[in-house]
């Protein structure tokens, strides 16, 4: 199948999401960039096939009917690919989102540090908050220290 490729590829590239529409070559995003896999211009047929090599037929039904589908594939020790699958200009676009199977050490997480304890005594209170005019930015650390009264100790 050709999605199995791409989601191969997605994986040894460490890409985040592809991007499949008719009149335009198939789009990779590597580290928020996206890029063309190569020139070929995707045309609605193939696209179409791509989509239903994919499908069971209920889901085949579903798309026709809803004009949208999402699912998920798992493959062992890769990951989940998320796919939305739509009709736009009367054509299928597919969109597909890799999530890692592997999770991140805590502390490679960019919390700030006064959200790196682990102790109940010290717990701090932690968002991420970036106004919409700033969207296209990393957001930006607030952080609350809540008070927690101190175990008592046992004898």
């Amino acid at each position: 199948m050709i999605l199995d490729k791409l989601f191969m590829l997605m994986a040894e590239k460490k890409a985040s999401d592809i991007f499949i529409s008719a009149g335009a070559p198939i789009n990779i995003k590597i580290q928020g960039n996206c890029i063309p896999i190569n020139q070929q211009v995707m045309d609605p047929a193939t696209i179409q096939r791509m989509a239903y090599e994919l499908l069971k037929p209920e889901q085949v039904t579903h798309l026709e009917t809803a004009r949208e589908l999402n699912l998920s594939v798992g493959i062992a020790d890769i990951g989940n690919f998320r796919i939305n699958m739509f009709w736009q200009r009367n054509s299928i676009g597919i969109v597909v989102r890799f999530i890692t199977s592997a999770i991140p050490a805590s502390r490679n997480w960019r919390y700030p540090p006064c959200c790196r304890t682990s102790s109940w005594e010290s717990a701090a209170w932690c968002w991420w908050w970036a106004p919409p005019a700033l969207a296209s930015r990393p957001p930006s650390p607030r952080c609350s220290t809540i008070a927690t009264p101190a175990v008592p100790a046992t004898s």
